[in-house]
């Protein structure tokens, strides 16, 4: 007995919105020593949300596995062998682009996050000592502002999606004769 398709979405697009607004909320609260729980607690549960994300990945497979989205980073190869070999009309294939690109920004926040959890505990707890912290702290927050920049990109390829897929829905609309 599987994981039925609509379980899986819905158990992956809830841990998506909890990881996104842990995040944003641990941001937004970075700077501030008087939310300094707040960021701590929102990156604990940050770490978590994506420990389990990476668990559900394992247990339900499809597109939440780590495999399927090494396949979608991938297929940058496959791009690049298209310019190489000069097949241009492969090249203006939306969705190649779409999904390499979504693929590597993704791999790169999985990469990511262990790393901004780590050091952000590892600035608290002082492992190390004092001179050690200065260390964690700094990368901490460099690795917040790479994170936030992945993330509009992230959301500026949605965005373009979304647009795109609405702009030829559009298009087929109008062109139908079933329609007009």
């Amino acid at each position: 007995m599987g994981i039925s398709i609509a379980f899986s979405k819905s158990v992956k697009n809830t841990l998506h919105l909890i990881g996104a607004a842990s995040f944003i909320t641990a941001y937004i609260t970075a700077d501030s020593e008087s939310f300094r729980l707040v960021h701590m607690y929102c990156g604990y549960g940050f770490g978590i949300i994506f420990l389990l994300r990476l668990c559900w990945g394992a247990i339900a497979g499809g597109a939440s596995s780590l495999g399927a989205l090494w396949r979608r980073a991938s297929m940058v190869k496959g791009i690049q062998a298209d310019i190489k070999a000069l097949q241009i009309q492969r090249l203006w294939n939306w969705n190649r682009w779409y999904g390499a690109f979504m693929g590597i920004f993704i791999l790169v926040m999985y990469v990511l996050t262990p790393l901004l959890v780590l050091t952000g505990i590892g600035g608290y707890e002082e492992w190390g000592g004092k001179w050690l912290r200065a260390i964690f702290e700094g990368s901490h927050e460099t690795l917040g502002e790479i994170y936030l920049f992945i993330i509009f990109v992230h959301l500026a390829l949605v965005g373009v999606r979304y647009a795109r897929t609405r702009l030829l829905e559009s298009r087929a609309a109008v062109s139908d004769p079933v329609v007009n």
